[in-house]
């Protein structure tokens, strides 16, 4: 007799006892008491004496005996056969013609099955298992069994080859290998034997999404049979004849399993109402599994898995994509296979729906200046950009912003025109990108390391007629017809320009810069990116958000489109913008010590 809630630490206890190979007993059996008119037997086996046809075998004839004794009548059982007597059957039974059918289906031999795991592979096999389990719903179970008799192939035929198509729709895998068990005593013809008769049988599919699922199941329904003619072997032997290749952290050949528990049939233990319930799964061998249940018409799905591949939400995922697959094909088994779900309704609303609410409020109509002149007017004492030993707040920078932007008005630059700046990572590269924009200009970002025919290509293609640039870059312009301006030698030019903001009027359609790619053919192609796109980029977003205390590290390219991200996002934001020097963007070491002194970076 047990207390309230001490049955399920009991169970566990009796999973967790060892047996003694040596010695024995390795086979028990404890009756508890959980309630006043409630008994449970508990009964633990080792495989190496019992598998699952010989748990049936044993509950059968407990439920017989216990039946007889009540009833006041004797009851004979079957003579009990020696094991040893199967396996002399087994070896004798091996012959040439079987390892032909298998070493032909094996070769050659095929790629391993690489299921989606939630865990890093670890080089050593974990045996920590956990099953989850789902009911599939009673008007799915007729259906089912319904398609398999209209299709002429078995129940068990029919889910296999639904749980092939989850594996290929869930890894992309076109050449499946799935294990099945294959009870030894059935073979014999012992039916009554009890002991370690079940063997691994690995059922090979080539799958085309192109074919229709009701092809797949007269291929599986041949397979079957195939596999099942040719069963007296041991899976261990069959691999060494393969000579395949073994992995510490996997199972050979087989990674996933399917099993169909036949429903227990005359189990009466005289007039007590009964139930079987398997003790819950604490170790799995495999890497997943299906054991499907059929009792009582209907159908149970019991996903097992290893601990050490997958979680439990995992499971039971695909417990329930299981399900809606098996739905669409006994509805429509002359759907083709890539045309068949991937996932539940249910997951399918929260990927297509849940996962694309990314929409959120920014400024559509606000161009880049205006945004930065309000967050200018909101920290104007914060520090804007550093690069080296020199730093703007973002008072400063709105007016030598402006500067710039006057100046380029000054010298006939129109709104919509696009500007050449060649200025490198550098506070110059700020003031002059903030500059054009201010002027309502385009800004062309220009790589000094480019040849000078691409970079008069680029400009050709710009109709850019100024370039704004570095005193130290000015001769990769040479005989070039644009005005040339040097943001630094020439600043004093800039500076009497005045600091006072330019009228301009620029909605968030207008284009910002113009990012010249490659191209595929090699000829560089201008992609033309408006304000509203840099806005929604960094403003208000739900995959980063920025702040006044966030360090942004400036580290692209300013050519580079990832620049975009790193200037806007610190400067629209209130942040500041740092600058990192090439030599220790491209060392990770001295990176992550400049993050550490710096605080939390960004970029």
């Amino acid at each position: 007799e047990c207390a309230e809630g001490e049955f399920d630490q009991i169970v566990a206890q009796e999973l967790q006892e060892p047996f003694d190979l040596e010695r024995g007993p390795v086979w028990r059996a404890r009756l508890v008491r959980p309630g006043e008119h409630e008994h449970a037997l508990i009964v633990t086996a080792h495989h190496l004496v019992c598998d699952g046809w010989s748990s049936n075998v044993i509950l059968e004839e407990m439920a017989a005996l216990y039946t007889a004794a009540v009833e006041g009548r004797s009851l004979q059982l079957p003579p009990a056969m020696p094991f040893h007597e199967f396996a002399e059957w087994q070896a004798a039974e091996e012959n040439e013609g079987t390892w032909n059918y298998w070493t032909q289906l094996f070769e050659p031999l095929p790629p391993t099955l690489e299921l989606p795991i939630d865990k890093p592979r670890s080089s050593t096999r974990s045996f920590r298992g956990a099953r989850v389990s789902r009911e599939i719903a009673p008007e799915t179970c007729a259906k089912i069994r319904s398609a398999a008799r209209a299709e002429g192939v078995t129940l068990f035929a029919f889910l296999l080859s639904a749980y092939q198509v989850l594996l290929h729709r869930w890894s992309g895998a076109t050449d499946l290998v799935v294990g099945v068990p294959a009870a030894g005593q059935n073979a014999m013809g012992r039916e009554d034997l009890v002991g370690h008769g079940a063997n691994v049988l690995p059922l090979r599919s080539q799958l085309d999404p192109a074919e229709p699922f009701s092809g797949l199941l007269a291929r599986v329904k041949t397979s079957l049979l195939d596999a099942f003619e040719h069963q007296n072997f041991t899976f261990s032997r069959l691999l060494d004849r393969l000579a395949v290749p073994r992995e510490p952290g996997r199972v050979p050949l087989v990674s996933a399993f399917f099993n169909l528990d036949p429903e227990l049939h005359d189990l009466r233990f005289g007039e007590l109402r009964t139930s079987v319930q398997p003790s819950p799964r604490t170790h799995y061998q495999f890497e997943l599994g299906f054991n499907m249940v059929d009792h009582d018409g209907q159908l149970r799905i019991e996903c097992d898995y290893n601990l050490g591949f997958f979680e439990a939400s995992t499971a039971e995922r695909l417990a329930a994509n299981f399900e809606s697959l098996l739905e669409t094909v006994a509805t429509a088994p002359g759907t083709p296979l890539g045309a068949l779900p991937a996932c539940a309704p249910s997951e399918r609303r929260i990927v297509l729906e849940q996962f694309n609410a990314t929409a959120s409020e920014y400024p559509r109509e606000a161009d880049l200046a205006s945004l930065f002149t309000a967050q200018a007017g909101r920290t104007p004492d914060a520090p804007a950009a550093r690069f080296g030993s020199r730093t703007l707040t973002y008072s400063d920078l709105e007016k030598n912003a402006n500067r710039v932007a006057r100046w380029l008005e000054r010298h006939g630059a129109q709104p919509g025109d696009c500007i050449g700046l060649c200025a490198d990572r550098s506070l110059e590269n700020v003031l002059g990108t903030l500059g054009i924009v201010k002027a309502g200009c385009t800004y062309v970002p220009l790589d000094p390391a480019l040849p000078g025919e691409r970079l008069q290509l680029i400009l050709g293609e710009t109709g850019a007629k100024i370039v704004l640039t570095l005193d130290r870059h000015v001769s990769r312009f040479a005989n070039s017809e644009r005005r040339l301006a040097r943001l630094d030698a020439d600043w004093e030019s800039f500076r009497r320009s005045g600091s006072q903001p330019l009228e301009v009027t620029v909605s968030g359609e207008a284009p910002a810069y113009v990012m010249f790619t490659s191209g595929s053919t090699g000829r560089p192609k201008g992609v033309v990116v408006p304000h509203r796109a840099i806005s929604r980029l960094v403003l208000r977003t739900n995959y980063v958000q920025l702040a006044a205390d966030d360090i942004v590290g400036a580290m692209a390219n300013p050519a580079f489109d990832a620049a975009t991200f790193e200037i806007w996002g610190a400067l629209l934001n209130g942040a500041l913008l740092h600058g990192i020097d090439k030599e220790t963007a491209l060392d990770p070491a001295r990176l992550a010590a400049r993050s550490g002194r710096r605080g939390h970076q960004h970029g």
